[in-house]
């Protein structure tokens, strides 16, 4: 729905969309993801999955992230991914990602609460 939408039928709920799922209030989280991935893909987004991520930089002359990552299945070798844009999405592991990059790092540094 969209965010006027939201607002009214949330009781005052600000945001740009939102979900509604009238009958059981229940959403399937994992098609959710999935055709989030489908949308994003479709606009050139590239996902990386079963990987860890060790550190990254920003490169000012590109413009862009170098990120530095393992795959889960051969930790030994260290990949390089160039990219616009990172999210990051390592839930509990966010706070060592963010203070993997030197560009973020500041003090104090990204920390779990």
């Amino acid at each position: 729905m969209s965010g006027k939408v939201l607002a009214v039928v949330g009781g005052g709920v600000v945001g740009l969309a939102g979900l509604l799922s009238p009958s059981t209030g229940i959403v399937d989280s994992h098609a959710f993801m999935l055709a989030l991935q489908g949308d994003a893909e479709a606009h050139g987004a590239s996902f990386a999955f079963h990987c860890s991520v060790d550190s990254g930089d920003w490169n000012a002359s590109s413009n862009e992230f170098l990120l530095r990552y393992q795959m889960d299945d051969d930790g030994a070798t260290l990949h390089e991914l160039p990219c616009d844009f990172v999210v990051n999405c390592a839930g509990l592991g966010a706070p060592f990602v963010a203070n993997s990059f030197p560009c973020t790092q500041h003090d104090p540094s990204f920390e779990v609460p």
